[in-house]
């Protein structure tokens, strides 16, 4: 029904079970460019079918992607359903968080490569990456032991501009980690995506949010 309503009237559907082709007979001519499936999941193949495969398993869905890499010629494409397993559910429903973290986490290496790049040369104190770890994460967090410095002008003027600027970014990625995360649904009236109560912030507007229950 889907290839009709795309103007595919007379599609070539081989009625087969595809994992019963050994990839060991896969040629060039049997390759394609474009390769999209919705493989089952929670199948079990046959013990005589797996041989047809380099890494033998019962589950279909393994196999078949064995199949669509075989059969994809270099440089192809691939459109593959993939299950929603719990660890992709996990990481859907924590996006925001995991992205604010790793904005943080972005901000700290490069704080630490740039300390690390000016001052490696001069300052017998930054001789590993590892230093200059150090001395980024006590400045960042006003820690400021001061076992370590910056030599020169330039490393004088760095530290200034980590301590001022540095030091707010920090703390504000640090909240934003901690802040309770928003619910992506659009309201219907404004469009506002965001939400972290009944009403909408923009409109003020009562947005039913659907939810799966969770406590």
């Amino acid at each position: 029904m889907n290839m009709i309503l795309h103007g595919i009237d007379a599609p070539n559907i081989i009625h087969t079970n595809t994992l019963s082709e050994s990839l060991a007979d896969v040629q060039d001519k049997d390759r394609y460019d474009v390769v999209l499936a919705n493989p089952p999941f929670g199948g079990k193949e046959r013990k005589e079918v797996q041989q047809n495969f380099p890494i033998r398993t019962g589950e279909t869905a393994f196999l078949f992607l064995q199949h669509f890499i075989k059969t994809l010629k270099a440089g192809g494409r691939a459109g593959i359903v993939i299950k929603d397993t719990f660890l992709s559910t996990w990481f859907r429903r924590h996006e925001d968080i995991i992205q604010r973290t790793v904005n943080l986490l972005v901000f700290i290496f490069i704080v630490t490569s740039v300390v690390y790049v000016t001052q490696h040369v001069v300052n017998p104190q930054i001789s590993t990456y590892i230093d200059a770890l150090y001395f980024t994460i006590t400045t960042l967090t006003t820690t400021g032991f001061g076992d370590i410095t910056l030599r020169g002008p330039a490393g004088r003027l760095l530290a200034v501009v980590i301590m001022f600027v540095g030091v707010e970014l920090f703390l504000r990625l640090l909240q934003a980690i901690f802040r309770p995360s928003k619910v992506r649904f659009e309201c219907p009236d404004c469009g506002l995506m965001a939400h972290d109560a009944v009403h909408c912030k923009h409109c003020g507007r009562v947005v039913h949010i659907r939810d799966e229950g969770a406590v």
